[in-house]
């Protein structure tokens, strides 16, 4: 399996093609050892994040992004798939999506930071009452950004071709 999730994640920085950053790009960094992301579905959340690593880290080879709602995360941790990453592959970054859709997340995010002091976790969820007001607190751990929907000003500057393509906009806007 992790053949097919790392396929996913050079095909997705490949396939990335960048029109427009949304407005918290700019302030958006990973300095933390933790950092959160969490909006509304379709905010543009994955898209900040392959954005994000395909113009600060990907060249280095150090990020790894994958999306905690495989299939395959119901029977292989988060815990032992970053440490087997990390391990044998020497990934210092790594950028999990839908955090909020594995069971358990929070308990396992407080394990990876607490067993990795010199690994960066970037996570991002649309459930943001679990993921702020999680069992597991994380708000001492984590720097939390909050992409909120587009403005009306911001799609008023999304390219054309963005707005008439949706469907192929899942890498520009989703």
């Amino acid at each position: 399996m992790l053949p097919f999730i790392a396929e996913t994640y050079h095909r997705l920085i490949r396939e990335l093609k960048i029109t427009h950053h949304r407005y918290l790009y700019s302030t958006f960094n990973i300095h933390n050892r933790m950092t959160g992301l969490v909006g509304p579905r379709g905010a543009g959340k994955t898209t900040l994040l392959l954005q994000y690593i395909k113009n600060e880290l990907y060249s280095a080879g150090k990020a790894f992004y994958f999306s905690a709602d495989l299939v395959y995360f119901k029977q292989v941790s988060l815990l032992e798939f970053i440490s087997d990453l990390h391990q044998k592959e020497g990934y210092q970054f790594f950028f999990i999506d839908e955090v909020h859709k594995y069971h358990n997340w929070n308990q396992e995010l407080k394990n990876l930071y607490d067993a990795f002091p010199n690994l960066k976790f970037v996570f991002s969820g649309s459930s943001m009452l679990d993921l702020v007001g999680a069992s597991h607190d994380l708000s001492r751990r984590a720097k939390m950004y909050h992409l909120h929907g587009m403005s009306f000003r911001e799609y008023l500057v999304v390219p054309e071709m963005a707005r008439k393509m949706p469907s192929q906009a899942v890498i520009g806007f989703t």
